[in-house]
């Protein structure tokens, strides 16, 4: 039942975000964090697709949210899109250079792909 309440709460957190969305804030920034907020529920509750195009929504309108690129990457990172992950990644780390997260993720990348193309 823990699982249950757990999904209810995302939900009822997603329908606010979709409100205020709805209300359609004129301020580019307020609209962006709102786009981000709604990825985050969304890649909590594993639907990364949609999640993937709330940060897309995200960055469009606020382009230095490091954060959403990096997330966006995490999402094609997982789903074995590696060449578009490490684009995004690559994106995020221009904006937070000093992210020792980014840092770990593109060397997650370059071990995987050592293996994919059968490199030591």
């Amino acid at each position: 039942s823990a699982v249950y309440s757990k999904q209810g709460n995302f939900s009822q957190a997603l329908e606010a975000l979709d409100r205020a969305l709805q209300q359609n804030p004129s301020d580019p920034t307020v609209k962006a964090e709102l786009h981000f907020s709604k990825g985050n529920q969304l890649r909590e509750m594993n639907q990364l697709d949609e999640a993937f195009e709330s940060y897309r929504l995200a960055v469009e309108l606020k382009a230095d949210q490091s954060q959403a690129w990096m997330n966006m990457g995490g999402i094609q990172h997982i789903k074995g899109n590696y060449a578009a992950a490490r684009m995004y990644y690559q994106r995020a780390l221009r904006l937070n250079p000093g992210s020792g997260l980014l840092k770990e993720n593109l060397a997650k990348l370059d071990r995987l792909e050592k293996r994919l193309t059968g490199g030591a």
